[in-house]
């Protein structure tokens, strides 16, 4: 008899142990992705992603992998069935349908809740198309040119080409039936330093916009994991067999990606002896009665360029002006000397790199003699800038007489043995002659070369063993046509290329 009842007990749970796993089964129709031939059946692959893949038993995260790869019902209709535990019941998920590796469909997130049984939900269209039409699909063929020549060296943050890649991603990130053929890994020309260059097969519908960027890869040095910066670009679908080459452009990979892992205190110095000229108005200024000068820069431990130029800049509690001292304080070194000084620190956690910046000088009238607005801005052109690289290691010294652009000084060896780089020439562009400066990590045979658009040597400016330290080389271009060049330093093992444009 209690057999009997047992039985009959195991007999009404038989639903509820049934139901301990609740299997799903989801289908889509690929039959507009063949026709438009989209989607290979024979070589490619459609997959489900969404937010159930965890509780479903996916080993790897959401929306991502092809864990539930699916496979041949009927005709060009695929399935996967999805087990879920009786726990899921009531949950909502949402997903959508992948085309081979990586081409999301275009439609709407789709959505379903666990149901309390097995179920088969409704057989969807791939990117809700039923259509069986072409579409206006359209074949362009398009070139795309990179100009990476200021980035070309050795070390973190830059394009070495030994060991480099550069590649186009995208154009087919937001779907619209758009496919991509061809290699997207750029090559160098055998004529232009830092010209990359790659030509790739675009097929979509007409006038479908196409979102890519530039990356680098490794990438681990790089800001943005190897992507340029900014906005992503944009490409039109254009008529049917266009031809098209896009401008050459320079894609900004973020400069010196580098983070401080500790506070750099670097004293500033802005020289009062030689002569300073106010640019808003021509005239000398008055050296003794100086009040203060200040500084401004990119920074925000140097005002983040904010502020109108006056001396209300200066005011606490944050200020965007930084007043410099000549009375020993605050680093300066001796009181008097005519030699404005500033010890400030950047805090661990700041981006290194080129750090620009200018000084400011204030004295009776100085505001309102200049007139205008930003009155302070008195030391030179507008937009054209000190500049030093900040980088991790010991304090530094940044010296510089008050408007005299072309001398801005580093006086940081003792700091920077460990680094290697190039500046930026100044001025650039230049006429007939320009100043280039440079850091060498150690003793050893240092090269400076300079090259036409061409790849061909047309001047050495350094070639000789030379000890660890900064220095600058001048380079006279005046037995040379206008253009662009380029100028190399090699030290060891490393090199930096880059840029500069002589016009006459």
């Amino acid at each position: 008899m209690k057999k009997y009842i047992f039985a009959i007990v195991l007999f009404a749970m038989c639903p509820f142990l049934i139901r301990a796993q609740v299997r799903v089964t989801f289908s889509v129709n690929m039959a507009a992705m063949v026709y438009n031939k989209l989607w290979d059946p024979a070589t490619d692959s459609v997959t489900i992603r969404g937010n159930f893949q965890a509780d479903a038993g996916d080993p790897n995260e959401d929306w991502a992998g092809f864990y539930y790869k699916m496979s041949l019902l009927q005709d060009t209709v695929y399935g996967v069935t999805v087990t879920f535990p009786s726990s899921k019941i009531g949950n909502s998920y949402t997903y959508k349908y992948v085309a081979g590796p990586n081409s999301w469909e275009v439609a709407n997130i789709r959505s379903f809740t666990c149901p309390t049984k097995d179920s088969i939900l409704s057989t969807y269209w791939f990117s809700d198309d039923s259509s069986h039409i072409p579409n206006n699909r359209v074949i362009n063929t398009v070139t795309f040119t990179a100009d990476i020549s200021s980035i070309l060296g050795t070390g973190d943050g830059y394009f070495n080409p030994a060991k480099d890649s550069l590649v186009v991603l995208g154009l087919d990130w937001n779907g619209g039936y758009v496919s991509v053929t061809g290699n997207r890994l750029m090559t160098e020309s055998k004529y232009v330093v830092g010209k990359f260059s790659t030509t790739l097969q675009i097929t979509g519908k007409l006038g479908t916009s196409c979102e890519w960027k530039f990356r680098i890869y490794p990438y681990e040095s790089l800001i943005n994991t190897g992507y340029e910066t900014g906005a992503n670009r944009q490409y039109v679908i254009q008529a049917d067999s266009s031809i098209v080459n896009l401008p050459m452009v320079v894609p900004n990979f973020g400069g010196e990606p580098y983070i401080l892992f500790s506070p750099v205190t670097t004293l500033f110095e802005c020289d009062m002896n030689h002569n300073p000229v106010n640019a808003k108005n021509g005239r000398a200024i008055p050296v003794d009665s100086i009040l203060f000068i200040g500084i401004k820069g990119g920074y925000s431990e140097l005002g983040s360029w904010g502020g109108n130029w006056t001396e209300a800049d200066t005011v606490q509690p944050n200020p965007t002006m930084v007043v410099l001292h000549d009375d020993g304080f605050f680093g300066d070194e001796t009181a008097g000397d005519k030699i404005y000084s500033r010890s400030i620190t950047f805090p661990a956690g700041s981006s290194a790199g080129i750090v620009e910046f200018n000084y400011s000088v204030s004295y009776p009238a100085a505001e309102t003699d200049a007139g205008g607005i930003t009155p302070l801005n008195n030391e030179g052109v507008p937009d054209i800038h000190h500049y030093f690289t900040l980088t991790e290691g010991k304090p530094t010294k940044v010296s510089v007489n008050f408007g005299t652009y072309y001398s801005t000084g580093i006086n940081e060896n003792e700091s920077i043995t460990n680094r290697f780089y190039l500046l930026q020439n100044y001025p650039n562009p230049f006429n007939p002659s320009t100043k280039i400066e440079y850091t060498v990590p150690g003793t050893g045979f240092v090269s400076l070369k300079i090259f036409d658009l061409l790849g061909r040597e047309v001047a050495t400016l350094v070639n000789k063993e030379m000890n660890a330290g900064s220095y600058s080389a001048k380079f006279n271009a005046a037995h040379l046509p206008s253009g662009i060049y380029f100028y190399k330093l090699t030290a060891g093992n490393n090199s930096i290329i880059k840029k500069m444009l002589l016009l006459k």
